[in-house]
């Protein structure tokens, strides 16, 4: 569930982040890692009881700054604001040319936890996140969508706007599970072997 809140002013201050603390039982309850937390300096408000997932342009800055409730699945973020892609600036910055793209940062932070870099979209992609990845060094991507009807129509939506230059992959998560959080580390490595060898 996407709710909409006021704008936040774009390039937040770093301190914006000093606020909240850096961890909280409910990221390993979703199967991540600490270490991909500091990476991606996701933090806890304790005030609200929701992870941050800031959102950073390639100087650092941050441009945006999603939440997500730990008590159920609403996320907090202001639709009238243009969506980043989720940790690109982390493949531009390490020149990385395989990933995957998902559609929200849990995902995103479990295939870095299991091994795999991974971008998301925060949902259905626009053009100008398509316009950023066809521009970033990725070449092999990994069409790693949600397992269902909303899934297959932001997949093939990417597809479609995907510069020719980059391969693409397809991952068919196992039956009963919707997302890469649902799998374990051993389920996700058989996944993604199948994947590659497609």
């Amino acid at each position: 569930i996407v709710i909409k809140q006021n704008k936040m002013p774009v390039r937040m201050p770093a301190s914006y982040l000093d606020a909240f603390q850096d961890w909280h039982p409910y990221l390993a309850e979703r199967k991540l890692s600490r270490e991909v937390c500091e990476i991606f300096k996701v933090k806890y408000d304790p005030q609200t009881s929701q992870i941050v997932f800031p959102c950073f342009d390639i100087a650092g800055k941050i441009i945006m700054a999603p939440r997500r409730s730990i008590y159920n699945k609403t996320f907090y973020i202001d639709k009238d604001q243009d969506k980043p892609v989720y940790c690109l600036d982390y493949i531009i910055k390490n020149n990385i040319s395989t990933a995957m793209i998902c559609e929200g940062p849990i995902d995103v932070l479990t295939c870095y936890t299991y091994g795999y870099p991974a971008i998301g979209t925060w949902g259905n992609p626009s053009p100008s996140q398509i316009d950023a990845i066809n521009k970033s060094p990725i070449k092999v991507l990994y069409i790693a969508m949600d397992n269902d009807w909303a899934g297959r129509r932001m997949a093939n939506t990417i597809r479609a706007g995907l510069d020719p230059r980059i391969i693409v992959k397809e991952v068919h998560w196992l039956p009963g599970h919707k997302d890469p959080n649902e799998h374990s580390y051993e389920e996700f490595q058989k996944v993604m072997n199948e994947a590659k060898n497609s």
